[in-house]
């Protein structure tokens, strides 16, 4: 099952190796509390969220993707909602998840979701292995369920 993750994760985030991606996953593994959920066919992965529970009554996404062919087909709004249909069993009260400024499409999502946002980090993404000089600020967004 990881390595459907991992194939899953490269298709979403191509800049990075599958060294790095399997370097990741095996840390991820490790930590009992982090959840992984995917949206799937019987043969691959086309979405997936990982979070952690911060709290008793708060988590945090980690990381989420759509692999690009299925993307603007309601996958990440379909996995989210299931993170937030488990989460609510749970008793989670808020779900936290940050990203790029520039995520343009991940944050129509979002808002269209109910997240608010609540802060940003400075110049939290530093520039890319694509040759991109400028950092990038990482956007914070809540959302009480």
């Amino acid at each position: 099952m990881i390595q459907e993750f991992i194939n899953a994760y490269l298709l979403c985030f191509p800049e990075k190796s599958r060294e790095y991606a399997e370097s990741y996953f095996s840390d991820l593994e490790q930590y009992k509390f982090i959840t992984y959920s995917a949206s799937k066919s019987e043969e691959e992965i086309y979405a997936f969220v990982i979070y952690r529970m911060i709290s008793c009554s708060e988590a945090e996404i980690i990381d989420i993707g759509v692999v690009p062919d299925k993307r603007s087909q309601g996958f990440g709004a379909k996995i989210l909602n299931e993170m937030e249909f488990k989460l609510k069993k749970q008793n989670v009260k808020k779900i936290h998840l940050e990203f790029r400024e520039d995520n343009f499409p991940a944050e129509k999502l979002y808002r269209k979701l109910g997240y608010i946002k609540v802060g940003e980090r400075k110049d939290y993404y530093k520039a890319l292995k694509t040759g991109n000089s400028i950092a990038k600020n990482a956007v914070l967004m809540t959302k009480f369920i």
